[in-house]
């Protein structure tokens, strides 16, 4: 179809309208839609022409339209008629449309999308008539400020918290009703929920008609649909009140805290100090603020460092209250003070977020007197000789924390018995117990939670058959020593595993070369008894007054010495008899 020659004109200005423009014949067809329209819609330009416009009208919206074309035939123009247009993808958009009749009797219509504002119209609609009811009986202020601040909507609570009646607010910037130390945090807000950043618990200070300013808390929520802010504003005398309560409550602890004779302290996640107790000046002749942001282990003495480094590992495993044993600490001056602590995990407690540490200073106890260099020495010392030690013997060391269920061994775990010590095992789901031969397991296991059950004991010891890597037995005999906290609870065990595996061995051997020489002595026994039965039998046979004198000395000096032998024999059998019922 030939366009006339007023469309050609004005064809490049189309594409270039943000509005959506077209030209509709007197059929009812678009003859010309602009890229704005096919935006809009979705649909092809050949879509849209070759099919009557009103077949994209929502048939709810076909009666109102129609009345608008009919007006269109008498030469009225229409202007900000609104109608519903089905678009490509499903969804429906609404337009606001200005038309006129040109003379040829072809349509301009030009609309532009209301879509955002309907939606937010029906919504606003909807909420006002779902929630009236509670804006004007909330005890706070409900109110709707524009894009400049200006109260736009305010419920009743306004008059009984401030004073002011709604005609006195609308139009009114809230900004004049604030405290002006308050201004410039109160702009920063408004600027942060126009961004889309909602805001709770936001603090200032509101003019109140009788002159007085009034604390108040906002949330507030920006509606983009309606370009409003809606806000909720909540009278915060009760939490000046309850803050202040708080203060003195802060107070009276921070001064219990200052005079105890425990450092409180307060560490994130990878030890950096987030709280120190005034207390550690008289403790440690330091000033909190010295720690704060650093980390715990760098006062920490170099020998103590790892195995304390685990033990801080092993608490942020549990929220059980965990004992950490007297450690060296570098205080302000240089020296070293030791620090006895007890560590609770307290990071999922939005209150605190850290770990606790109740912390003593136990030098005195661990005898301040003697000289630090000379520890140290010995320290090593004795680490020096308990690594050879573990090179030498063929006992297993071992370490029980029984806070954290945590079982390790030494490196001769994996030499004597063949299993990989470098792993630590968690014995709260019974997986050690499974290397206990099973005819021990219950003895051994119900001998381990009684020691550790009862508090006067320190030590416990077994003897049991031990399942090897490579499915051979060991004959095991275990040593422990317990150690407990000041409540006598058991919180450790370190203890070691002597393999006796050899030596049973040779025991046995011995055993069985005993029953050999047993029995071949039994046999040889009776082998003797035979010959000696037969001579005692022949002399007495023997009519000794045919013999001389000396003949007869013979013969009884030979019965003697007969009798004597096989009394000898029946008391090697009867020792033999005895052995083998023992």
């Amino acid at each position: 179809m030939k366009l006339p020659g007023h469309v050609t004109d004005i064809e490049a200005l189309f594409d270039l309208s943000p509005d959506l423009l077209c030209f509709i014949d007197s059929k009812g067809y678009f003859i010309k839609v602009n890229k704005a329209f096919q935006d809009a819609l979705g649909y092809t330009k050949k879509e849209l022409l070759s099919t009557p416009f009103i077949n994209f009208v929502d048939p709810d919206n076909w009666q109102a339209t129609n009345q608008q074309i009919t007006a269109l035939a008498r030469d009225k123009s229409v202007s900000q008629f609104e109608n519903r247009y089905h678009c490509l993808d499903g969804s429906y958009k609404w337009f606001s449309w200005n038309a006129f009749q040109l003379p040829d009797k072809t349509c301009f219509a030009s609309a532009r999308d209301i879509t955002l504002y309907k939606v937010a119209l029906e919504t606003s609609a909807k909420a006002t008539s779902d929630n009236q009811l509670i804006f004007n009986r909330s005890l706070d202020v409900l109110c709707m400020l524009d894009k400049t601040g200006r109260f736009t909507k305010v419920n009743e609570a306004s008059l009984m918290l401030w004073g002011y009646e709604e005609k006195e607010l609308i139009g009114k910037l809230c900004s004049d009703l604030v405290h002006p130390d308050d201004l410039e945090k109160s702009r920063h807000i408004r600027s942060e929920i126009r961004n889309g950043n909602n805001q709770s618990n936001f603090e200032n200070r509101i003019l109140c008609k009788n002159g007085a300013y009034l604390p108040v808390i906002w949330s507030l929520t920006w509606l983009p649909g309606e370009q409003l802010m809606f806000a909720i504003a909540r009278d915060a005398t009760e939490s000046e009140k309850q803050k202040e309560q708080l203060r003195l409550k802060e107070h009276r602890l921070i001064s219990l805290i200052e005079s105890g004779n425990d450092i409180i302290l307060i560490l994130n996640a990878e030890g950096v100090y987030k709280f120190v107790s005034p207390s550690v000046k008289t403790i440690l002749n330091s000033d909190p603020e010295y720690y704060l942001g650093k980390v715990t282990f760098q006062f920490i003495h170099p020998d103590d460092l790892e195995w304390v480094g685990a033990e801080f590992q092993a608490v942020l495993e549990t929220e059980k209250p965990v004992y950490i044993a007297p450690f060296r600490f570098q205080m302000v001056s240089g020296d070293w003070a030791w620090i006895e602590t007890i560590a609770t995990n307290r990071l999922n407690d939005p209150a605190i977020a850290g770990i606790v540490i109740n912390a003593k200073n136990v030098t005195s106890k661990i005898n301040e007197e003697q000289d630090k260099r000379i520890i140290s020495e010995q320290l090593s010392l004795t680490n020096e000789r308990y690594r050879l030690v573990i090179e030498a013997t063929k006992d297993v060391i071992w370490d029980w924390n029984l806070e954290t269920q945590r079982l390790t061994r030494d490196i001769s775990f994996e030499k004597l018995l063949g299993y990989t010590a470098t792993q630590e095992t968690d014995t709260s789901n019974g997986a050690w117990e499974d290397y206990i031969f099973p005819e021990d397991k219950d003895r051994v296991i119900k001998s381990i939670k009684e020691a550790i059950a009862d508090p006067e004991k320190k030590y416990w010891h077994e003897d049991y058959r031990f399942l090897k890597a490579d499915h051979t037995i060991a004959f095991i005999s275990d040593h422990g020593y317990i150690i407990r906290n000041l409540d006598q609870k058991a919180v450790r065990m370190v203890g070691a595993m002597h393999d006796r595996t050899e030596g049973r061995e040779k025991e046995q051997k011995i055993l069985r070369q005993n029953k050999q020489l047993t029995e071949v002595a039994l046999i040889n026994s009776h082998q003797l008894r035979r010959p000696v039965a037969t001579i005692l039998g022949l002399v007495e046979l023997l009519d000794k007054s045919v013999f001389d004198e000396e003949n007869r000395e013979i013969i009884e000096h030979l019965e003697t010495t007969a009798a004597e032998l096989d009394s000898a024999i029946r008391r090697i059998n009867s020792q033999i008899n005895l052995n083998e019922k023992h």
